[in-house]
């Protein structure tokens, strides 16, 4: 993740090799969480890749999203330029529930809910979960910060 110029919200810059690959591996983290969660381990390793196969499109399309939004969110507030982030993931993780539950109704992990119930699951640990990582991307951000700070005020 690059450095913002000073007084750029501190934002993830979901450009970089290094912020995508990060958002992909807690993806895959949260598929297999997930999947952990569930009752019973029949078909754990089938239940397993659909979960990461669902995660991942909302997490690289996200990372796509935001990396074209990126100049336009930069002009933002930090609080909402976070809210705005959170929008994002929230429409996206709705739009492919919905079209995974509408084009491939047979492969839902969760047959014996309809597909409200699947949308509403899936945006309330959507949120949970952006709610984490904006979280950790902004303290992450504050630390590497600090330490710049503080290497700055060494030198001087």
């Amino acid at each position: 993740m690059t450095d913002p110029a000073p007084g750029a919200p501190p934002l993830p810059d979901f450009c970089q090799p290094q912020a995508v690959l990060l958002v992909v591996l807690l993806g895959l983290i949260l598929a297999l969480l997930l999947t952990l969660s569930a009752d019973g381990f029949a078909m754990f390793w089938t239940r397993l890749g659909l979960t990461a196969l669902f995660v991942e499109v909302v997490v690289l399309s996200s990372s796509l999203v935001l990396c074209s939004a990126r100049q336009g969110l930069s002009r933002l507030s930090p609080a909402l330029a976070s809210l705005a982030i959170f929008v994002v993931i929230q429409l996206l993780v709705v739009g492919a529930t919905l079209a995974a539950g509408t084009l491939l109704p047979t492969l839902t992990y969760d047959a014996d809910h309809d597909l409200l119930f699947s949308v509403l699951r899936n945006a309330f640990i959507a949120a949970l979960s952006a709610l984490v990582l904006l979280r950790f991307l902004s303290l992450h951000r504050q630390w590497q910060q600090q330490v710049r700070a503080e290497a700055s005020a060494r030198l001087a």
